[in-house]
């Protein structure tokens, strides 16, 4: 059982696990856990920085792979409202002494981070995506997100994404600690400060891929025939404002929905504890 300790607000302390990550392929934890119990690794919760820049756009451009335009500008946007949101990293053992935090290099394993859309909005990344979202949403809706082509500071965007196999209590406190940075802005931030915050909906791409078909007498539909890349995921649909599909040319199989979320109800499910039940 990972062991976990609470971060604070400009340093995120760390969780130690027994298990090994690796950036490069997919783990299977049961089975490292068996043979190498003793390990521990721990993972830091750092802030977005550019540092990172390589790594982040790799984890973008995996979960944005049905954006065609820059996805430059929305790694520029996550480093520039880096106060919502972390990565989730292991030390490099560098050998060096050094107390510089600057200093520390790191490895990168997952991002969670809501950014606003009028901070992404540079070479119109942010109205592309309206746009886009606008031209597959239900005609019951059409209205209501075209008028967040004028209010970007209202609209959030949800990044999320990880290393698959992560441990769940890992998971959990990446929710933790994004609640956490969300408490802090509303305590510690001047009223001014506090409205760059208060979003009114957020947008969130999920991916999920169908299962195969069952028999004659089985009834498969709608949600209950998927299967979600990250157990938080079925949460948010089941809460979702609206909910439709993104076209895309990858594999038949494979779906991506675009997920409308109440910001205060995105804030309730990370603060009843329930997304990984």
């Amino acid at each position: 059982m990972p062991k976990i300790s609470k971060k604070s607000k400009g340093k995120k302390e760390a969780i130690v696990a027994a298990d090994p990550v690796s950036d490069e392929e997919a783990i299977d934890f049961n089975q490292m856990n068996i043979e190498k119990e003793e390990e521990t690794f721990t993972f830091d919760y750092i802030e977005p920085n550019h540092k990172y820049d390589f790594t982040l756009i790799n984890y973008l451009r995996k979960s944005f792979n049905f954006v065609s335009w820059n996805i430059l500008t929305l790694s520029e946007g996550i480093c520039e409202q880096n106060e919502l949101g972390m990565l989730l990293a292991i030390e490099n053992e560098t050998g060096t002494t050094n107390p510089d935090p600057q200093s520390k290099s790191f490895e990168i394993y997952g991002i969670l981070s809501v950014v606003s859309f009028d901070k992404i909005n540079k070479d119109s990344f942010a109205d592309l995506m309206i746009d886009t979202i606008v031209k597959h949403a239900p005609e019951n809706s059409k209205e209501l997100l075209l008028n967040y082509k004028s209010a970007q500071n209202k609209l959030g965007l949800l990044v999320n994404d990880r290393i698959i196999n992560l441990p769940e209590s890992i998971c959990e406190v990446m929710y933790e600690q994004l609640l956490e940075d969300y408490n802090f802005i509303k305590t510690e931030y001047t009223i001014e400060e506090i409205e760059e915050y208060e979003l009114d909906f957020i947008v969130h791409f999920i991916p999920v891929e169908e299962k195969a078909k069952g028999s004659n007498h089985e009834k498969n539909n709608g949600l209950n025939n998927s299967l979600f890349y990250r157990q938080e995921d079925k949460h948010f649909l089941k809460k979702s404002f609206y909910h439709f599909e993104i076209p895309h040319n990858l594999s038949d199989q494979y779906k991506i929905l675009c997920a409308i979320i109440k910001f205060d109800d995105f804030i309730t499910l990370m603060s009843n504890g329930n997304l990984f039940k």
